[in-house]
C-alpha cells in the first residue's frame, strides 16, 4: 500500500528515521512502510515473541526485530529516539485501565520530543444494534463477557485519548473509523473475510472452556455456540453489521510558555498571589456552584460524570437557585453589574475572582413524597428546571459582555480568551427530568453537561444515598437504559463507575482525611483513577475539616495534595458549592477569593502544570472524551424512545392502513406498565 497504512502526516524524509511498530506480529506495517523510506530510516517491529515474525530473507536491511512486552521495561537506548511510535489492536491484551495507562505511558516516552505517536485500538461495544441483528449483539454479549473472565478489555479504542493524556500527552487526536462486515462491506472480498473474522472469534471463544466454567446461565454450552455460528452467518451474509475502531495520534508538542517566576528585570521573586494570577491569565478555572439557599440541608454525595479542561473553572455553582429562593425568580435593577447581591455570587465578585468558567447547576427540590415515582408527580419538576434554565440564559442575556452559554467543549478556551467566563449547565438529579428521555434530550440541546442520578431521594432510575431505604439496590432497568442515552448524547452522569462507558468525577473531598459521609474513601479512588475521571475538590467547610468552623483554604489544598499524591493530579478539579451552602472556609469567602486557592498550591509545590489541570484542564479534557465518545456512538447505541400512550384508537389506525395500504405501519403499542 506504499506507506498508507501511516495515518500521521510526519515527514518521512527525515536524516536518520527511526520508526518503532510495537505488537507488531508479521511486520505488515513496518514492511508497508518500507517501501517510501529512504535507506537510511532505521525500522524497528516488536512483539512478545518471534513465531509471527517474517523469515530474515523477506526482512529489509534496514528492519530489526525483537522480543519486548509492552508490560515489561523497555532498553534505556530506545527511549526518546524515535521518530515515529506505532502501535495497533495491543492493548486490549491489558486487564485494567490502570495497566493500560502504564504502558501507553511507556510508548510516550520512546518518542522524541518531536516525535508522533498513533495508536489503533478497536470497541467490541460498538456494533449496530436492533431487530435485525440479534445474533450479532449475542456474539457481542459473549464476547464481552469471555474477555471479562480473562480481565481483557473489550473496549480499548473509547479509551485511547484518554491514556494518551493521562501519559502526559497533549494536542491528543482522536479518530473514529468504521468497519464494515458482511453485506455491508463494500465488495464481496472484504464481505467474506469480514464474515470469517467474527466466526473465527467466535469458535475462539466456544475453545474458551475455563470462561465457560464461570458458571454464567447466559454463557452458552457447544450445542448453543454452533447454532448461533449458523445464525450469526446467516445474518452477517444478509444485513451485515459494523463496529469502530479507533487512532489517537500526539503530534509533536510546541513549546509550552513557562511560568514567569522572576520579574524583568530578574531581581525580585513575584508573590504567590501574583504567580496565581498570571497563570489564570492563561488558563481558565472552572468550577461548580450549588447556588442554594442557606436553609437548604446538606447534599448527599454524587458522582459526576462530565470534564472540561484549560481555564480557572469552577465545577459547581448555584446562583440560579439563590435567585429563584431569596430573589423570587425576579432579574431587575438589583442586577445591575455594579451592584452587591447577597450570597457568595454575583457579577463583580465573578470577574474579580478571574472565574474562566462555570457550571451553573439548576437544581431543583425532589418531590416530597417518597419512593412515589409516577409522572404526573414529576411534572412540577421538569416545569421548575426549564425555568431556571431560562433563568440562566436570562442572566446571560443581562451580562452578554461578561457571560456566554458552552455547547462544545472547543467553546470554553475561546470563550476564555475573549475575556467572558464560559457558563455551562448541570442538573441536580433525574428526577429533573419528569420520567421523560426526551426531557434530557432537550436539555442536552440547551446546554445541559452534567446530570446527578439521584439528589436526596430515590427516583426512577437510581437510589438515593440518603434516602430513606433502597428500592432499587442501585441502578434500576431505567436507570441502565438512561445511562446509555447519557452517553449516547455527551451527558456527564454523578453515580455510575462500574456501568458507565463515559468517565466518572466526584464534587466531595478526601475521606481519609476528613471521614464524613459524602467524602470519598481511598478505594474509591483508585477506582476513579482507573475509569481516567476526576475529583472536584469541595469547598464545603464540613468536608474540609473535621472543626469546620476552623476549615481554612490550606485545608481544600490538604484535600487536592492528598489525592494529587495517591491517584495523580490528573484526576482532579475544583467544585466550589458556592451558594449552596450556609457558610464558608476562611480564605474562601466567595467567587472573588479564587486566586487564593490557586497561589496556595503553588505554595505548597505543585508544579505550574499541575495546577493548570487542577483549575480547568482536566474538566475540559473529560467533556471532550465525552463528546467524542458521543459522536462515535450515537449512530451504535439505539435512542432510548419514550413511552407515550396510544393517541388514537385502533378504529382510525385501521383507517389510516386502508387510506395507505403501501405504507409503513404502526407497530403493536403493548402494555404501557
Amino acid at each position: 500500500m506504499g506507506g498508507k497504512l501511516l495515518v500521521a502526516p510526519a515527514n518521512l524524509d527525515l536524516p536518520n528515521l527511526r520508526i518503532l511498530d510495537s505488537g507488531t506480529a508479521q511486520a505488515n506495517w513496518l514492511l508497508d512502510l518500507a517501501a517510501v523510506v529512504p535507506d537510511t530510516a532505521r525500522l524497528v517491529g516488536t512483539d512478545i515473541a518471534t513465531g509471527q515474525f517474517p523469515p530474515e530473507a523477506q526482512r529489509p536491511s534496514n528492519m530489526t526485530l525483537q522480543t519486548q512486552s509492552i508490560f515489561e521495561p523497555w532498553d534505556k537506548s530506545m527511549v526518546g529516539s524515535f521518530d515515529i511510535v506505532h502501535q495497533r489492536f495491543v492493548l486490549a491484551a491489558c486487564r485494567s485501565d490502570e495497566q493500560a495507562q502504564r504502558a501507553v505511558a511507556s510508548l510516550v516516552t520512546l518518542a522524541k520530543p518531536g516525535g508522533w505517536i498513533e495508536l489503533h485500538e478497536g470497541n467490541m461495544l460498538s456494533i449496530q444494534e436492533g431487530e435485525a441483528h440479534r445474533a450479532m449483539m449475542r456474539f457481542r454479549d459473549i464476547a464481552v463477557a469471555a474477555w471479562a473472565s480473562i480481565g481483557q478489555l473489550p473496549d480499548p479504542g473509547v479509551r485511547l485519548a484518554g491514556w494518551l493524556r493521562g501519559a502526559g500527552a497533549t494536542q491528543v487526536h482522536a479518530l473514529v473509523q468504521t468497519v464494515s462486515l458482511g453485506a455491508a462491506a463494500s465488495n464481496a472480498l472484504e464481505a467474506e473475510w469480514s464474515t470469517e473474522l467474527c466466526l473465527n472469534m467466535l469458535r475462539t471463544m466456544k475453545r474458551m472452556t475455563a470462561v465457560r466454567r464461570t458458571g454464567k446461565a447466559d454463557f452458552p454450552d457447544e450445542r448453543e455456540f454452533d447454532r448461533l455460528e449458523e445464525e450469526l452467518r446467516d445474518e452477517l451474509q444478509r444485513v451485515g453489521n459494523q463496529w469502530c475502531y479507533y487512532l489517537a495520534l500526539k503530534p509533536p508538542e510546541a513549546q509550552r510558555q513557562s511560568l514567569v517566576i522572576m520579574d524583568k528585570m530578574g531581581s525580585t521573586e513575584h508573590s504567590s498571589l501574583e504567580q496565581a494570577l498570571e497563570l489564570m491569565s492563561r488558563v481558565p478555572l472552572i468550577g461548580i456552584h450549588p447556588l442554594l439557599p442557606a436553609d437548604v440541608p446538606k447534599r448527599q454525595l454524587v458522582f459526576n460524570v462530565f470534564r472540561i479542561a484549560d481555564l480557572p473553572a469552577d465545577g459547581h455553582n448555584d446562583w440560579m437557585h439563590m435567585i429563584r429562593a431569596y430573589y423570587d425568580f425576579q432579574v431587575d435593577e438589583r442586577f445591575e453589574s455594579q451592584r452587591d447581591l447577597a450570597g457568595h455570587v454575583d457579577l463583580k465578585r465573578l470577574v474579580e475572582g478571574r472565574a474562566g468558567a462555570v457550571f451553573w447547576s439548576v437544581y431543583v427540590e425532589c418531590p416530597k413524597e417518597e419512593d412515589d415515582f409516577s409522572d404526573a408527580l414529576h411534572l412540577y419538576s421538569l416545569r421548575d428546571t426549564v425555568q431556571q434554565i431560562d433563568l440562566l440564559y436570562r442572566i446571560v442575556d443581562l451580562y452578554p459582555d461578561k457571560l456566554e452559554i458552552v455547547h462544545k467543549s472547543q467553546d470554553i478556551m475561546r470563550i476564555f480568551k475573549s475575556g467572558k467566563c464560559a457558563s455551562l449547565v448541570g442538573a441536580e438529579g433525574l428526577h429533573q427530568i419528569g420520567n421523560s428521555s426526551s426531557a434530557l434530550r432537550i436539555f442536552h440541546r440547551l446546554g445541559v453537561r452534567y446530570v446527578t442520578l439521584a439528589h436526596g431521594k430515590n427516583n426512577l432510575y437510581v437510589d438515593s444515598a440518603t434516602s430513606k431505604a433502597p428500592v432499587h439496590h442501585g441502578l434500576s432497568s431505567h436507570g441502565r437504559d438512561m445511562v446509555r442515552e447519557m452517553n449516547r448524547i455527551g451527558i456527564h452522569k454523578h453515580n455510575d463507575m462500574p456501568f458507565s462507558l463515559t468517565q466518572v468525577s466526584f464534587r466531595t473531598s478526601s475521606y481519609a482525611l476528613v471521614p464524613h459521609a459524602r467524602n470519598v474513601p481511598d478505594h474509591v479512588l483508585d477506582l476513579l483513577k482507573e475509569n481516567g475521571g476526576i475529583i472536584m475538590i469541595s469547598f464545603i467547610p464540613w468536608l474540609t475539616n473535621k472543626e469546620p468552623e476552623k476549615s481554612t483554604v490550606d485545608d481544600v489544598v490538604d484535600h487536592i495534595v492528598y489525592v494529587g499524591d495517591r491517584i495523580g493530579y490528573h484526576h482532579l478539579g475544583l467544585g466550589s458549592d458556592f451558594d449552596g451552602m450556609p457558610t464558608h472556609v476562611q480564605g474562601l469567602e466567595d467567587v472573588s477569593k479564587y486566586p487564593n486557592v490557586v497561589a496556595r498550591m503553588l505554595e505548597r509545590g505543585i508544579s505550574p502544570e499541575d495546577v493548570e489541570k487542577v483549575i480547568g484542564l482536566n474538566l475540559i479534557r473529560v467533556l471532550r472524551d465525552v463528546e467524542e465518545f458521543a459522536a462515535s456512538h450515537r449512530r451504535s447505541i439505539s435512542v432510548l424512545e419514550d413511552r407515550v400512550p396510544q393517541l388514537w384508537d385502533d378504529g382510525i389506525r385501521t383507517h389510516v392502513k386502508r387510506l395507505y395500504p403501501n405504507a409503513e405501519h404502526d407497530k403493536p403499542h403493548g402494555n404501557m406498565g
